[in-house]
């Protein structure tokens, strides 16, 4: 029992390791997730930090130039948002005012306002221009104007009533029969910081998170080195359950402590308050992150590349800001965009986060909301177990991993102890290649797979004319897995004693001239070789002893090689590189058995080839060759393209 308990909890750790490495290796994932949170919590709360804004400049145009007319003036410049700053004399002069940035608005009294305003059914009306380019401009310019309008035609229509011989008292009622006294909750100056940022602080957190994760989760697809990483969730029956919450935990860290620098950093620097109990306010926090992370882990299932994630989570976030109910009522929504909201973990995270952090709630007071936040949590927690398995036990293994059935029964049996030895044996290059931990990262378990069955007494540390070139130069084909695996192989042949004298440095270089393609055709001689292939020569005449060579090297590799060769068209290349490096050669005077030529000479190609010469008169001849490893070419297939 003990010991099931301590292999959980090892996988879990493990888990949560590799994807700790995994978020910090790509640069992508740490700019999105870590550094730009932290800036929107920064950006976002300086932009709207003013709150409130007193003594805007605006421009007054009075076209009117009466008594009401310089009443309005008054009742405006006495509000504690405007200050007329510059009275003027045409459109055109307080147009050049706002262009120059000297007003934020203008107020346009129109000509004969005052004898609309006292005709019967008459109907003034007053201009005003505001800057929209800050909503906080637009909005206290527009409110401004508005309530001072308010009160100057409410004075009118108390006068009127009264000149129609209604006493004061009654007069007064009548005009304003409901003594109204607003006393805003929580927000009590009525500032829109105070107002969005709280919003801002679980929303932008839920968005960025998951696009970092969707890049991250896009990458594994793309390279399809999901198995390759997590291969350890295989290690027990239900190894895919602790996978799921180990793979939770750097994100649980990574967003609490992100979440600790917007509540106790950013809302004291910008003067937000933060009435609730932090510890309360933090325990409901944990389940919020928790959905949040699930809900990436299940939408692996969607992110198919590192772009999907960027286009999905952008087109989500501001739907998810509307469903907060903080910008929109909720009980306006119809009942399936309520039902959708639900699912979103913002829309019940903000909920909560605002009544405890601004409305001074206990968590015992919104308990129910609470419970559903958990409820939201284990739902996706569900799906992100399904998604780990399915990834685990049903995804593509990799073609690197397939070549070798030991790799495959053992890969989920990788021993930690292993990899330490390995790392320490590979320490003293460390300081002799660029980014050493980062590029290592890309050997560490492949190098324990293949050197699993050596002794520990039998391990060395490689000398550092291989280890050094081959650590340097990995990283530029961290994408190209057969390129890689060579990479791979000649390391651990150099750090297994017995093997280590066959290990030339010359091979370094070779594999750095090989292409992906050529690296696959490289594998065919792991079990031949020789491989035929054909010269296509033309004579003019049967009694005609010249010839030109229509088709030089010529070869059709069998089916049963399974290569996935991008360039076909330059195999002629591929092999001719062969010969020049030395692994190759072509002699004369020597054919394999017959029927290894049969598939060239049947190809489809060949023969259309040869009808087309026939129909010209020409004679079709086939000459025979073969490519065969030189002992050189040899050595260098048993090093670094068998898989050790």
């Amino acid at each position: 029992m003990l010991k099931r308990i301590s292999d959980s909890l090892s996988l879990i750790l493990e888990t949560a390791k590799i994807e700790w490495r995994l978020i910090f290796k790509d640069d992508a994932v740490k700019e999105i997730y870590i550094l730009f949170v932290a800036l929107v919590y920064f950006f976002y709360t300086f932009v709207y930090s003013p709150e409130i804004f007193t003594n805007l400049p605006v421009a007054f145009v009075d076209n009117d130039q009466t008594t009401e007319s310089h009443q309005i003036r008054r009742m405006l410049n006495d509000t504690e948002s405007l200050d007329i700053a510059y009275d003027v004399n045409s459109m055109a002069e307080a147009k050049k005012l706002f262009e120059d940035e000297k007003v934020s608005g203008i107020i346009v009294i129109p000509e004969k306002f005052s004898q609309d305003l006292q005709k019967s059914g008459g109907n003034p009306s007053i201009a005003i221009y505001c800057d929209a380019s800050y909503m906080l401009y637009y909005d206290k310019t527009l409110l401004a104007v508005t309530n001072a309008l308010g009160a100057f035609t409410g004075e009118i229509q108390l006068k009127q009533t009264m000149m129609s011989g209604v006493p004061m008292k009654e007069a007064i009622a009548s005009s304003k029969p409901f003594n109204i006294i607003s006393t805003p909750l929580y927000n009590l100056d009525e500032g829109y910081a105070i107002f969005i940022i709280p919003l801002v602080i679980i929303v932008a957190l839920q968005t960025l998170q998951l696009t970092g994760m969707g890049v991250l989760y896009g990458t594994l697809r793309e390279r399809n080195t999901f198995i390759t990483n997590f291969a350890i969730g295989r290690r027990s029956r239900f190894g895919y359950f602790f996978m799921t919450i180990g793979r939770s935990l750097p994100y649980l860290l990574i967003s609490m402590l992100l979440l600790l620098l917007g509540i106790k950093v950013v809302f004291h620097i910008f003067t937000i308050p933060q009435r609730g109990d932090s510890l309360e306010v933090f325990v409901f926090l944990i389940p919020v992150v928790l959905a949040i992370t699930f809900l990436g882990m299940v939408l692996m299932n969607i992110f198919k590349n590192r772009e999907d994630t960027i286009m999905l989570c952008t087109v989500f976030s501001i739907p998810a800001v509307m469903m907060g109910g903080v910008s929109y009522p909720i009980v306006a929504f119809p009942v399936w965009i309520k039902v959708m909201a639900f699912f979103f973990p913002s829309t019940i995270g903000v909920k909560g986060f605002l009544a405890l952090s601004q409305a001074g709630a206990s968590l015992f007071e919104i308990r129910d909301i609470y419970y559903q936040m958990w409820g939201i949590c284990l739902f996706y927690f569900i799906i992100a177990i399904w998604t780990n398995r399915r990834f685990l036990y049903h995804a593509e293994v990799p073609s690197t991993l397939l070549n070798n059935s030991a790799i495959v029964s053992t890969m989920i049996n990788i021993d930690e102890h292993l990899k330490k030895a390995i790392r320490s044996l590979l320490m003293p290059i460390k300081d002799l290649v660029w980014r050493f931990d980062k590029t290592l990262d890309t050997f560490d378990s492949t190098l324990s797979v293949k050197l699993k069955d050596i002794p520990a007494a039998q391990l060395q540390a490689a000398p550092s004319y291989i280890s050094g070139p081959v650590m340097d130069a990995v990283k530029y084909v961290a994408q190209y897995d057969d390129i890689k695996n060579m990479y791979a192989n000649l390391l651990a042949n150099a750090m297994d004693k017995q093997a280590a004298s066959k290990v030339l440095p010359s091979y370094v270089e070779i594999i750095k001239s090989l292409s992906p393609d050529e690296a696959r055709l490289l594998a065919i001689f792991t079990y031949n070789e020789a491989i035929p292939y054909v010269n296509i020569l033309q004579k003019s005449t049967k009694e005609s002893k010249a010839y030109s060579i229509v088709l030089e090297n010529h070869t059709c590799l069998a089916k049963d090689h399974d290569l996935s060769v991008a360039y076909n068209d330059n195999m002629p290349l591929y092999f001719g590189n062969f010969i020049r490096m030395g692994i190759l050669e072509s002699p004369e005077g020597f054919s394999l058995e017959k029927d290894r030529y049969l598939e060239i000479e049947n190809c489809t190609y060949l023969q259309e080839l040869k009808i087309n010469m026939e129909k010209k008169g020409h004679v079709f001849e086939i000459q025979k060759r073969f490519y065969k490893l030189t002992s050189y070419g040899r050595s260098f297939i048993n090093i670094a393209v068998k898989d050790k």
